[in-house]
């Protein structure tokens, strides 16, 4: 359970927010989701006729790995994601700025690689 008064007191002395897992969970999760929605509906505005043929691992896959490069420049020009927005969070690097390109993707690949929970 989050103390709300740790969370003051941090934000006033200057010191990180404490963790917030569930937050970061559905952040992620919503990002994704509406990620996969987007590219199914575009994919039958397309060739509604080739969904039916395609494998549903394969096509996960290939999702979760493409999202990878869209979640590295969402980080990279904006500092967050729509679901990391809507939750209010933010990513920065040590020097509180917008991570670089190469950071962003790093992460991103981290975060797919370790699993969702582990950064």
């Amino acid at each position: 359970m989050i103390n709300i008064d740790s969370l003051a007191e941090n934000a006033s002395n200057g010191s990180p927010p404490a963790p917030r897992p569930w937050v970061r969970f559905w952040a992620r999760s919503f990002d994704f989701y509406t990620f996969s929605i987007t590219v199914g509906i575009l994919w039958a505005l397309i060739d509604i006729e080739s969904l039916d043929n395609v494998n549903n691992t394969l096509l996960s896959i290939l999702l979760t790995f493409s999202w990878l490069f869209v979640e590295g420049a969402c980080l990279a020009i904006f500092g967050t994601t729509l679901g990391k927005w809507l939750l209010k969070i933010t990513i920065l690097n040590h020097q509180g700025q917008k991570l670089s390109p190469a950071q962003a993707f790093q992460r991103s690949r981290l975060v797919w690689w370790r699993g969702t929970g582990s950064v």
